[in-house]
């Protein structure tokens, strides 16, 4: 067979395949300006499927193709220039590991601190029995070998390594330390390498699915029509009292500093309740548009005010571009076209992104070929934290990190949005503090609006010491005081079984003009948006007060982020002075009530609610109740209490926020020096021909920005999607998009073993259906009587399971989940 011959594929020859794959990568790592690395990594990842017993395989005349990632790479430290620099050194080693990982789903390791792992130089020391590398270096057809000697040879390629020289000198001369200037030098080149990993990855993706023949260059959509249209729906909103008039200021303030800021790391500091969602989307556009970004990126911390979040943003760019906005995360259900919005979600592939924390964090550190395939969506972007003091405390460093990078060598840009910024440029090792200009907040006079809000809502915080005292019959009689007294009262505490006990407790002493409701993570995302909307919501509270009802609502930290409620009066536990505020800030919100709102701080023994087991919160509590002491609870709301207690907070968590792993690693320790395993690596191979010693694939395989391990739980929440009625009542079937969860569960039962492509869909359907109906658990929780069901769909087994019914409790007023959940689950 002629080498022009040889197939990537049924249906594509290996030469197309290269080609497109080389353009496309060359479009994505223009991002980081390396459009002729992109190209050139392309041109050499799959040059292992010219070998003979690749192309028997894809032919159906052998039932294994072999090692194909390993040529390339080999290719790569045979021919890349001759160069003594320890940066293109750095991207002859980046080049090879490209190639080496592309099937990978992370970069591999370059020195793994446990010997027996694949590494760069197993792959290096590979049989030609295996790696075919000779073989295929005869058999590349001229016409190829010449595009990918004239890539590593053109002026192009020369100017960005040189170009990409000069960025990484001056990222790492912040430091002082020679030592730490070269960890810093790897840290940014380890980033750029998982970078094009991801250039690569969307690439072959695309190709290998028939998407592309050659992509254009990345587009920039019409940021002027989007900023039009937001600037319509703002005008219709009302300035009728004091706070909107100032809500109206800080949005107007904030567009303009999007057009006027150059791109990097920006802070916006506002107080609750001051409209930071279309504030900071007035912003995001205005910037987007000044600087030519292709995307914009929200990110949030929790599920269930993401979709809160979407929707506002959807109503605010208007019916012409709803459809670019997209919801990443598991509680969406896509409308229609679900492969559509699958690929979407595979490579973030939209003008307007709204996507969690955890994802935000896995694209830049876990792995799993989807996550690192996102990564490169992230430059030329502008992301928005919201929320961002509920960043995980052990990925604060990671985070600063991956920030510091996107902006100084993506060309991204970030907004920090929060009423508590965490003071992320100041952690206790300022290596890995984020990296702020001398004007980082886009209102510079933030600080005047805080008075401002707390005037117009006078809330009056109060400390009860007493409560140290109390049983659960006091807790309960004080929400109920505090209720009969104040009106709607919201009650937030640590943990889920201290909220279901105070709430039954309550429930069962309340009297019959005093309304009781529950809100936790023991509720799936349906149950819980229903309490909200229904039950808690303003417009909810407002039609409880004509019917001459008092509502008290006792919940978890899952009401404080984003979550837009409005009560008379707030109870909470202590904790971290960050949750004290968000807590606070769903009091008096709009400054309607005249003697204005009343917040008071508890203290629960242990005995009530224990969270010694989460280490963030018990410190967290410590650290408030310390910071009160030295400064008094009535400034709990003030700058000068939140700098206090992140200062203390982060002292004692010094260690966490490298990111701990096994065997007294960590993961910034794993992605820069590595020093664990990095003498091995030098006296093996020597640190002048490869430079980059980091466990990228020990790093990814450890890492989760959420530590607990959980099992999602379908329950059979009998409360309809749409939050409209109890599909208990119904006589007829209702389609699967209005079903139930005990509706879904029961249909997934029926569908136990599908067989036809039909079957095949509507699994996958329920599947995707039955999101919003789940609950996690802690895997611990599943015992011996668990019972797995398992659907073997075209990502192979996909696990779950599922709850008998008299374990869940689907009424309004209920906590869900049952406690003595063990055991419990159907086989």
């Amino acid at each position: 067979m002629n080498e022009s011959d040889a197939i990537a594929r049924p249906g594509q020859t290996l030469e197309t395949h290269l080609h497109e794959c080389a353009a496309i990568a060359s479009a994505d790592a223009s991002r980081i300006g390396l459009p002729s690395i992109g190209r050139l990594i392309g041109l050499l990842h799959d040059l292992g499927k010219f070998s003979k017993v690749f192309q028997s395989y894809i032919g159906g005349h052998a039932k294994s193709g072999g090692n194909h990632s390993s040529a390339g790479g080999l290719w790569a430290l045979a021919h890349f220039p001759e160069s003594a620099n320890f940066s293109e050194l750095a991207f002859r080693q980046i080049v090879a590991l490209c190639c080496f990982s592309h099937h990978a789903g992370t970069l591999i390791d370059c020195a793994p601190p446990d010997a027996s792992r694949p590494s760069v130089f197993s792959r290096i020391r590979e049989e030609e029995l295996k790696t075919h590398f000779n073989e295929v270096s005869e058999r590349i057809p001229p016409k190829l070998r010449n595009e990918i000697s004239e890539t590593m040879e053109s002026a192009a390629f020369e100017s960005e390594l040189r170009e990409f020289r000069e960025r990484l000198k001056n990222f790492a001369a912040r430091e002082g330390a020679k030592n730490r200037r070269r960890a810093k030098k790897l840290f940014a080149l380890g980033s750029t390498a998982r970078f094009l990993l991801s250039c690569l990855i969307d690439a072959d993706h695309t190709s290998a699915a028939g998407e592309a023949v050659f992509a254009p260059p990345p587009s920039v959509p019409d940021w002027g029509r989007v900023e039009a249209s937001v600037e319509r729906f703002i005008s219709g909103f009302r300035n009728d009292s004091k706070i909107s008039a100032l809500r109206t200021e800080i949005s107007e303030r904030c567009r303009d500093a999007g057009t006027r800021r150059s791109k990097g790391i920006a802070l916006l500091t506002l107080p609750t309740g001051s409209g930071k969602t279309l504030a900071s989307l007035r912003y995001a556009v205005a910037h987007a548009k000044a600087h030519r970004a292709e995307r914009i990126f929200y990110v949030i911390p929790y599920t269930s005010i993401l979709s809160q979040n979407a929707d506002v943003i959807r109503r605010a760019v208007g019916k012409d571009f709803a459809a670019s906005v997209l919801e990443h995360h598991s509680n969406v259900v896509p409308e229609s076209d679900v492969d559509a919005y699958r690929k979407q979600t595979e490579s973030w592939n939209a003008p307007i992104v709204l996507t969690t924390a955890v994802q935000f964090l896995n694209a830049l550190y876990a792995k799993g070929a989807d996550c690192v395939r996102r990564m490169n969506k992230l430059g030329n972007a502008v992301v928005v934290f919201d929320e961002i003091q509920a960043l995980p405390t052990s990925s604060v460093y990671l985070f600063n990190g991956a920030l510091n990078f996107l902006c100084d060598f993506c060309g991204a840009s970030a907004l920090l949005c929060t009423a508590t910024q965490p003071l992320l440029d100041r952690v206790p090792d300022g290596f890995w503090a984020l990296s702020l200009r001398e004007d980082p907040h886009v209102i510079p006079d933030y600080a005047r609006y805080f008075p401002s809000f707390e005037q117009n809502r006078k809330i009056l915080v109060c400390d009860v010491p007493e409560s140290e005292r109390w049983d659960l019959d006091a807790f309960a009689e004080f929400l109920l005081k505090t209720t009969r007294e104040r009106g709607h009262t919201l009650a937030v505490v640590n943990t889920k079984p201290f909220a279901a006990a105070l709430f039954k407790r309550a429930r069962e002493r309340a009297d019959d003009d005093v309304e009781t409701f529950h809100l936790s993570n023991s509720m799936c995302s349906a149950h819980r948006a229903h309490v909200i909307e229904k039950h808690i919501s303003r417009k909810a509270l407002a039609d409880a007060t004509r019917r001459g009802k008092k509502v008290l609502c006792v919940s978890t930290q899952v009401v404080e982020c984003g979550v837009d409620v409005d009560f008379n009066a707030v109870v909470r536990s202590i904790a971290g002075a960050d949750s004290l505020a968000q807590a606070f800030g769903r009091c008096n919100r709009d400054g309607a009530l005249k003697d204005g709102g009343r917040a008071f701080i508890v203290h629960p023994t242990k005995t009530l609610e224990n969270a010694d087991a989460i280490p963030q919160i018990a410190e967290g509590k410590r650290k408030a109740a310390q910071t009160i002491r030295e400064l008094s609870a009535e400034k709990c709301l003030g700058e000068d209490f939140l700098n206090r207690y992140f200062s203390l907070y982060f002292t004692r968590f010094a260690d966490e926020l490298y990111y701990p792993m096994n065997d007294g690693l960590d993961a910034c320790a794993l992605l820069t020096d590595n020093a664990a395993a990095a003498d091995a690596f030098r006296e093996d191979r020597g640190r002048e021909r490869f430079p980059l010693p980091q466990a990228f694939d020990t790093t990814a395989s450890g890492y989760s920005p959420i530590s607990e391990k959980t099992v999602s739980v379908l329950v059979p929440y009998t409360g309809t999607p749409d939050g409209r009625g109890n599909g208990n009542t119904r006589e007829e079937e209702p389609p699967d998009e209005q079903k139930t969860g005990a509706e879904l569960l029961a249909a997934l039962q029926d569908l136990r073993n599908p067989q036809t492509p039909d079957e095949w869909t509507r699994a996958k359907k329920l599947l995707r259906l039955a999101q919003k109906f789940t609950v996690a658990v802690h895997e611990k929780k599943i015992g011996g009587e668990a019972g797995a069901r398992f659907f073997m769909l075209n990502r192979g087994a996909v696990e779950f399971y599922s709850l008998s019914p008299e374990f869940y409790d689907s009424a309004p007023a209920a906590v869900g989940l049952a406690p003595e959940l063990a055991g419990t689950l159907i086989l």
